[in-house]
This record gives C-alpha cells, sequence and structure tokens, in this order.
C-alpha cells in the first residue's frame, strides 16, 4: 500500500464519518422508519461526540506514543471533554473517584452496551492498517474507559473490520474477519442474522423488523441494535456511500452514530478519490469539535487530520498485529461502594388498606425495623428476589448524607410504578411502566427533579415500587444542576451503618 493511496483512505474516512454524522444528527433518537436523503444535510459539519474523542486522542497519542493505554484515555476525557450524558457521566465521575480501567467503564455503568466506543474505532484502525488485532486491541484500551461487555467488542469489531478494510479493499471478507475477533456475544448474534437475512434476499424493511423483534432496545443507544443497523446500511447500500447512509439512517435510533460509522467505513473502502465531487463538496474541509476541547491543539481541518494521523500510522508500523502489550485487564474488583437500604415487601391486598405499619415502624426506628437489610455495591439495585408474584408492593427505605452543596437533584427510576419521598415530601410518582434508564438528562421509569440536600445533613428517602412481572431494577442518584453525578454521597440506615 503506498503513502498516497494510504492518505487517500484515511481522508476518505473522515470526510465519510463527518458526512454521516451531519446528515444523521437532526434525527437522533427518532423511532423510525424514517425517509431522509442527502437534500436535508446541513450547510457544514456539525460538533459531533462521533468525532470529538478522537480528535482528543490524537493528542493523547501524540503524547504518549506506543505506551498510550486506557489509562492516559480515561484521564484526557476526564480533564478536557465536559460532556455528562449516560456513559460519559458515569466514567468521568468514576474518573474523579480515583477509579481506574476497566472499573471506570463497569461500575455504576448501566450504559456498558451503548453507542458511545463504538463511534471511537476509526483512530484505531487508521493507525493499524493491514493489522485487524492491533487494531483491535487498541480499541479495546479505549472502550473500556466507560464500556463494558458489547459495547467493548463493538468498538473491537469496529476497529478490525475497518483495518482490514485498508489492504484487503473486500468488505465482506473484512467483515467475516472482524467477526472472529470479538467473543460469542448478544452482538455477534445480532451481526451474523443480518449477514444472513441479506443473503437469503429479505427486504431492507423485513430486516429492520426482525432486528428490532430480536435485537431491539428502549435505550436508542443500544450498541446491539445499532450496529446492525450500520451493518444493515453498508449490506443493502451495496457499497454505495450515498445508498449505504440513507439505509443506516433510515433505520433509525442513534442515527448520528450510525451514519457516521458506515460514512466513515465506505471512506475507507473507496478513498477521498473514489467519493463524488458532490460529496467531497458537501463535506467542506473545516472540522468542527465540542467547545470544551476548543482551547486545545486539535485537528481544526480534514487536511490537518489527515496528516497527523498518517505521522501516527508512521509511529505503529513497527508493531505487530498481535495482541497488544501490557494490555488493560478485561476485570477489577470493584470497589467498596456500599449503599444501604431497608426493604420491606408488602402484598398488593395488604397495601389495599394503606402503608403497612411496619413501613411507618422502620423509619421511626431504623435499627430495630422488621425489615431485609440490604447493602448494594452500586447504585442500581437488583430487586426481583424480594417480588414472590405480580403485584406486590416494595418500600425501600435509606437515609441520605452529601457533602457536596452542588447537590440539587434526585433522579429515581425503576422497571416499575415508583413513587419517592424526600424528608417526608413526595417528589416523583410515576406509573408510566417504561424499564428504567438511568439518565439525568432522560431519565425512564421514573423523573429527575430539584431537590433540597444541604450538606452534612441526612434526608430520609422512602421508595414504593408496584411491581409488575419480570426483572425489577430501582435507581436512586443524587446530580447537580448540569446533570452530572454527585459522587460524595452516602446511603446508610441510623443505627446500623
Amino acid at each position: 500500500m503506498s503513502t498516497e493511496t494510504f492518505r487517500d483512505q484515511i481522508m476518505g474516512c473522515w470526510i465519510g464519518k463527518g458526512l454521516g454524522g451531519t446528515l444523521g444528527m437532526p434525527f437522533e433518537g427518532c423511532m423510525g422508519p424514517l425517509d431522509v436523503s442527502l437534500d436535508e444535510m446541513a450547510g457544514s459539519m456539525l460538533p459531533n461526540d462521533d468525532l470529538d474523542l478522537q480528535l482528543l486522542w490524537i493528542r493523547v497519542l501524540e503524547q504518549h506514543g506506543l505506551a498510550t493505554r486506557s489509562y492516559h484515555l480515561a484521564q484526557a476525557a476526564s480533564t478536557y471533554y465536559a460532556c455528562y450524558p449516560d456513559e460519559y457521566g458515569v466514567a468521568r465521575c468514576n474518573t474523579q473517584r480515583g477509579l481506574v480501567p476497566p472499573l471506570t467503564g463497569s461500575h455504576n455503568n448501566p450504559f456498558g452496551d451503548g453507542m458511545g466506543a463504538a463511534i471511537r474505532s476509526e483512530i484505531w484502525a487508521c493507525i493499524a492498517p493491514g493489522k485487524p488485532v492491533l487494531a483491535a486491541a487498541l480499541a479495546r484500551e479505549d472502550a473500556l474507559i466507560d464500556h463494558h461487555g458489547n459495547g467493548v467488542w463493538a468498538e473491537m469489531f469496529l476497529s478490525a473490520l475497518e483495518s482490514s478494510l485498508f489492504t484487503t479493499r473486500d468488505l465482506g471478507r473484512s467483515i467475516d474477519r472482524a467477526l472472529e475477533i470479538i467473543p460469542e456475544s448478544r452482538l455477534s448474534k445480532a451481526l451474523r442474522k443480518v449477514i444472513q437475512r441479506h443473503k437469503e434476499g429479505m427486504s431492507w424493511n423485513e430486516t429492520r423488523e426482525k432486528t428490532l423483534g430480536e435485537f431491539g432496545s428502549h435505550n436508542f443507544t443500544d450498541v446491539t441494535m445499532n450496529l446492525s443497523f450500520i451493518l444493515m446500511g453498508l449490506l443493502f447500500g451495496n457499497g454505495d456511500l450515498e445508498q449505504s447512509l440513507k439505509f443506516s439512517i433510515n433505520c433509525g435510533m442513534d442515527t448520528d452514530c450510525t451514519g457516521a460509522t458506515c460514512g466513515s467505513i465506505l471512506g475507507i473502502l473507496h478513498g477521498a478519490s473514489g467519493l463524488s465531487p458532490a460529496l467531497r463538496a458537501l463535506a467542506g474541509t473545516d472540522i468542527a469539535c465540542h467547545e470544551s476541547l476548543s482551547g486545545l491543539s486539535l485537528p481544526h481541518t480534514l487536511e490537518d487530520l489527515t496528516n497527523r494521523t498518517l505521522r501516527l500510522g508512521d509511529q505503529w508500523a513497527g508493531v505487530s498485529d498481535s495482541a497488544l502489550v501490557l494490555s488493560t485487564p478485561e476485570s477489577a474488583q470493584p470497589p467498596d461502594d456500599a449503599h444501604d437500604w431497608l426493604i420491606i415487601p408488602s402484598s398488593s391486598e395488604e397495601n389495599i388498606a394503606g402503608e403497612p405499619s411496619a413501613v411507618r415502624e422502620a423509619e421511626l426506628n431504623p435499627a430495630g425495623a422488621t425489615a431485609y437489610h440490604r447493602r448494594f455495591n452500586t447504585l442500581h439495585m437488583d430487586l426481583g428476589r424480594y417480588v414472590k408474584r405480580p403485584g406486590d408492593v416494595l418500600y425501600l427505605i435509606t437515609w441520605l448524607r452529601v457533602e457536596s452543596s452542588d447537590a440539587t437533584k434526585i433522579m429515581g427510576c425503576a422497571d416499575a410504578g415508583i413513587t419517592v419521598w424526600l424528608n417526608d415530601r413526595e417528589i416523583i410518582n410515576y406509573h408510566g411502566r417504561r424499564a428504567a434508564l438511568p439518565a439525568f438528562h432522560r431519565t425512564e421509569g421514573g423523573a429527575t427533579v430539584p431537590a433540597h440536600l444541604p450538606p452534612g445533613l441526612l434526608h430520609k428517602v422512602k421508595i414504593r415500587l408496584l411491581t409488575g412481572a419480570g426483572p425489577l431494577t430501582c435507581c436512586l442518584a443524587v446530580g447537580d444542576d448540569q446533570g452530572r453525578f454527585v459522587p460524595s454521597v452516602s446511603f446508610r440506615i441510623p443505627g446500623i451503618t
């Protein structure tokens, strides 16, 4: 592969990334199916987390070179990237508490299988072209900072696919090679199903419907669902960038991410020179990034981004296509993060007459309460074992103590009807029965509400869950005005803990 060919493919990668992300961004979170075309694209590139962190990773790679690992990436993201939704916010909070990967991505993180890591795959393929094992190993270091499980394997899959594509120029072979690198999982099963259905001649619409039926999620950023849509775009678009973008984005859900990744893959396949003049004109020459990164010496044009990526590729050229030396462990002992609760089950018949007396007794005398005392090592409580039959009611009681004056919000959500009282005042009453999605900016299965939590005092919290069939999880967390987790919060039972 000549330097000029390599450069052309890298430029194509970043052009495709920007085009797909900009086209898909206005429809992010839309359920679909959609009917989007390039005619609706904004007139210039828009800032997007699909590219933001990769620009920051270039700075990290230039600083640390071949020694770059998860720790360096986690520190850089926490220091410079002011982005708090979902897995980003959890990882940032974990890092600022002193945790290191893989705990930054696994502890207290219900979004470990989101799209936040998969969308950062291209830089690793570009610095390890034709070395899919190395690219996947580098992608794993990246993904572990804010993901676990399928969220990690997704970035590995994409980086391996993209790396292979630099030298094979064969999309089918590159997909097969990437699937060999990741473990058998929900993700790999979903991707193989898409490939099978495409080979059998199933239509795009039917493939989408079957994928949603088997692998759909109430979280629109779910990585298995969205990577399936990316793969559908690639296969049904038959190598044409514009058609592939439309097929991916029109599936709906995390459309800026599906469009951006689909675009970058075909940009590598065709190179910038293989894209139409109209598409290249749409891409423009400048790069937009998140305002929190504006003070750093990051690439601001496609030309600069391509040149700096090329130089990084030269640094990694002598590294063999094998497992990364001194890679970050897959797991670690979780931190001691005790959250103590009293749990009082009650049948639906008992609750008809009003709140059981055991609940009031527990509030007045928690040390002597007739209740389960349970210590959770995470914010996210699995409560299924306390439900004997559908319709049962659970009461949960704890006392919060915060050390920060920034604590101004409480989020409470569950896979059930939920009512929350703070210091005997009802603050949440939600019975939409949507599955819990514990994110301050888009809470489902509950709500995020203002809360008066003076630091240094104990604040009593009581939760009532009207349960249904199936698993039952519940989360109660404290945040600030910007929707960031407040880490200095204790959950205790007076007289016991």
